[in-house]
């Protein structure tokens, strides 16, 4: 695999091909179920069409043991992508950590969401084109992509009103993103979306396929030099050492250059991991859980 670099500096491996669904980068990369605490309290399921999309979705919501729906605090809720990939598990990688932090009462009762897809998920579908950003440096002929901010506004304007109706869900500053691999790069763009309106108050962005269209994900971090919000926002990338020097490359180059702006009102931690792309899934979660309750993500309307 070749690298070159583009003339601002940033860096573009070239001949990287868009490949399956799952789109995991990594050398060595197993495909071992993440380990992870049993999932406790209620887990519902919701289907929901989005106008703005044109497609469905299956919403899971876990609800911790002790919820209320009739709760005058809201509750703290982590919304989870990448439920549709079943051995991967993500969403109860994420409810179980939430579960085992909730009883040793490092974190608060915390409802964790999954989006995910009532279909099979395969090449071009809803994973690919939701998660990727628009391309500008190379073409893809198999399959959508570049849907992220047609799903971007489904978050936030279908799926969280649906769940506000239902749930005594916590305001912007109580609610976090976690993503894995292109979930992970959605959620980067997720947070440069980052303006007075933002649905998030937290992101965590596990091996995030930064590499995608050769860095396109850049401009974006560009416009972050703006800081619209007010409200404080974090930050938690990993990347796990034995991924291979494409997704090491932009994760070093990418923390660098995001680190030293020291944009205000953006709290930015990273943590690198000895292990593959799999292998980052579970400590990435439950770390970025602690972070982000130990940097302030609470339950307020």
């Amino acid at each position: 695999m070749k690298k070159t670099y583009k003339a601002d500096g940033f860096p573009v491996v070239m001949g990287i091909v868009l490949f399956s669904s799952l789109a995991l980068l990594g050398n060595g990369c197993s495909m071992v179920a993440p380990e992870h605490p049993e999932t406790t309290g209620e887990t519902q399921r919701h289907a929901l069409h989005s106008d703005i999309v044109n497609d469905d979705y299956d919403i899971l919501v876990r609800v911790p043991p002790d919820y209320d729906n009739a709760s005058p605090t809201p509750y703290p809720v982590i919304f989870q992508l990448d439920v549709q990939l079943g051995i991967l598990d993500e969403f109860n990688v994420t409810a179980g950590h939430v579960s085992s932090l909730e009883e040793d009462g490092v974190i608060p009762s915390t409802i964790v969401v999954g989006i995910g897809y009532p279909y099979a998920e395969g090449p071009g579908n809803g994973r690919m084109r939701d998660y990727t950003i628009p391309m500008e440096n190379q073409s893809r002929t198999e399959g959508a992509t570049g849907g992220s901010p047609a799903f971007y506004r489904f978050i936030t304007n279908e799926l969280i009103p649906f769940l506000q109706s239902r749930y005594p869900l916590a305001g912007p500053q109580g609610r976090a993103l976690f993503g894995h691999s292109l979930g992970g790069l959605f959620a980067i763009y997720s947070f440069a979306q980052r303006d007075s309106s933002s649905p998030f108050g937290g992101f965590v962005a596990a091996s995030p396929s930064l590499w995608f269209d050769g860095g396109t994900i850049y401009k974006y971090l560009d416009s972050l030099q703006l800081g619209h919000a007010t409200d404080t926002c974090r930050l938690f990338m990993t990347m796990g050492d034995l991924e291979g020097p494409a997704m090491n490359v932009y994760f070093d180059d990418f923390t660098s250059k995001l680190n030293a702006r020291g944009l205000p009102g953006v709290l930015f931690s990273w943590r690198n991991y000895e292990t593959d792309h799999i292998g980052t899934i579970s400590p990435s979660f439950r770390d970025g859980l602690i972070y982000l309750f130990d940097n302030g993500l609470r339950g307020t309307p």
